[in-house]
């Protein structure tokens, strides 16, 4: 399994000679022509695992909110110290 704090773009492009108006987004993608796909990661900051260990230290709970997958965020809780 790979690291699931990994992030997945994909580059993709069609060629429109007159862009319509409205932009028919949802027609337009039906058609794209994939470039690339590129994995990256965005690690937290340090000083995001510093904070974390001085708010459980005076007493705070910390917390994360977030949109990431699932496993993302247990990923990166784990990390800068939220997830046990």
């Amino acid at each position: 399994m790979g690291d699931t704090r990994s992030r997945v773009l994909a580059y993709a492009y069609r060629i429109v000679k007159v862009l319509p108006e409205p932009f028919p987004i949802l027609r337009l993608k039906k058609t794209l022509y994939c470039l690339a796909v590129a994995g990256l990661i965005d690690p937290p900051r340090e000083e995001v695992k510093l904070a974390v260990a001085e708010c459980k230290t005076a007493g705070i709970r910390p917390v994360m909110i977030t949109g990431d997958h699932p496993a993302t965020a247990r990923a990166i809780a784990t990390e800068i110290g939220i997830f046990n």
